[in-house]
C-alpha cells in the first residue's frame, strides 16, 4: 500500500531518522529537567537540538531566558552524564510569534 504511518516514513528514511533520533534526545534531556525549573519558567522554555555536546535551549522571552540561564549549572549537573555528555548548554530567545 502506498499509505504508511510517518514514524515509518522517517525510521526509514536515515537522514530523517537521524533527526527522529536528535529530537526524542533533545525531549528526553529536558523530561529529566523540567522539575528542576520554577513553575512559570517550565511554560516558557522548550526544548531545542543538541549538537555535538551542546545542547540549546529556546526561551519565550528575555525574562524567561534571564531566569533559565540562572538554573544552568543545575541543568547541566542533571543532563551531564549523557551519552554522549552534553558539556553546555545555551540559551536563545524564540523570536516572535507573526500575527
Amino acid at each position: 500500500p502506498l499509505a504508511r504511518p510517518v514514524g515509518q516514513v522517517l525510521e526509514s528514511t536515515p537522514s530523517l531518522a537521524g533527526l527522529l533520533g536528535g529530537h526524542r534526545r533533545a525531549q528526553a534531556c529536558y523530561a529529566r529537567v523540567a522539575h528542576l525549573l520554577p513553575p512559570p519558567l517550565g511554560t516558557q522554555v522548550r526544548p531545542g537540538p543538541i549538537d555535538g555536546g551542546v545542547w540549546t535551549l529556546f526561551a519565550a522571552h528575555g525574562g524567561a531566558a534571564a531566569k533559565l540561564r540562572q538554573a544552568l549549572p543545575t541543568l547541566l549537573a542533571a543532563v551531564a552524564h549523557e551519552d554522549p555528555p552534553i558539556t553546555e548548554i545555551r540559551v536563545k530567545v524564540l523570536p516572535p510569534a507573526a500575527p
